[in-house]
């Protein structure tokens, strides 16, 4: 078993409450982190152990009183089992001659299996590929499937090869297509972690504001959309896009406005779109507005003020 840290007690550690950070390393979800942490008497007195208290239930410690002599030291035996992926602290606490000593185990859930790119990108027909590595070493590949819980797409195939899986997945025909899957490992019937997994469709957006609020006397509109950033971008330096709205309240003569579009990367799934206020021609009040980019429509809803 590990020890993964001494602590030495001092003449300091007597005289105050004390904290301190134990590195823990890292194991699979809901297997037990076992190790121990040694506790060194420096000073010329004992030193009494006592009141050890973990966070948690999912810490436990060694918790009967112990009485350390000068020159002597304790281990104390410490466990942890997490279930969620990523990185975890978790405290102990335990007075040292009545003195409040706080420590905090440090670590890392490993997943049992994850992707090797941060995103699954989409080509214009609705179809992408995505590989997964598996870390468990006592699971082949060829043992494990794969359930796609959300994000309105569909597994097409799933090729086992030494511990990846290729994958290659279809979008389903939404008018906007999700930002994100979830996808399910299963092992002999049982679920691992579920993985979420960012998605990116060529040249869509997968979220437009549900109300975008416009006052008549406004020179200029802004809307905040999320997609493909790069596939929204116009190719010209200008970055400007003729796009044409479409109202569910305005006669035909006067129902389509065409608006020239500033465009702005923010980030990666961020763009902001500001552009002349053409809307002013349209009545006070709430519209139900459509407009096409790359031949879908996205639908929301224009509140007009005076």
């Amino acid at each position: 078993m590990p020890c993964w840290d001494t602590v030495d007690i001092t003449a300091a550690t007597l005289q105050h409450d004390f904290k301190y950070t134990i590195n823990v390393g890292q194991e699979f979800p809901k297997r037990l982190i076992r190790g121990t942490v040694r506790f060194r008497n420096t000073t010329n007195q004992n030193v009494k152990m006592t009141d050890v208290i973990a966070s948690c239930s999912c810490t436990s410690a060694t918790r009967e009183d112990h009485e350390i002599r000068p020159g002597d030291s304790h281990r104390m035996l410490l466990t942890v089992m997490k279930d969620k992926v990523g990185p975890f602290d978790v405290g102990v606490s335990l007075r040292l001659n009545g003195f409040v000593n706080h420590m905090t185990l440090k670590g890392r859930v490993r997943p049992r299996i994850e992707a090797l790119t941060p995103r699954l990108d989409f080509d214009e027909q609705g179809r992408g590929s995505i590989v997964f590595r598996v870390h468990e070493p006592n699971t082949s590949s060829d043992l494990i499937s794969l359930r796609v819980t959300e994000g309105d797409v569909e597994i097409q195939s799933v090729q086992a090869a030494d511990n990846l899986l290729n994958v290659v997945v279809t979008r389903q025909q939404n008018e906007l297509p999700a930002a994100t899957m979830t996808v399910v490992p299963l092992v002999n019937g049982s679920e691992w972690e579920p993985m979420s997994i960012r998605m990116r469709h060529q040249g869509l957006l997968v979220s437009v504001p549900n109300t975008v609020y416009i006052a008549r006397s406004s020179p200029t509109i802004r809307l905040f959309v999320r997609g493909d950033i790069e596939g929204l971008l116009p190719s010209e330096k200008s970055g400007q896009r003729e796009l044409a709205f479409q109202s569910d309240r305005q006669s035909t003569s006067s129902n389509n406005v065409k608006s020239t579009l500033e465009m702005l990367k923010i980030d990666e799934t961020i763009v902001s779109i500001t552009g002349d206020n053409s809307f002013r021609t349209w009545e006070t009040g709430t519209h139900r507005v459509s407009v096409t980019v790359n031949k879908l429509s996205y639908v929301f809803q224009l509140q007009l003020r005076d």
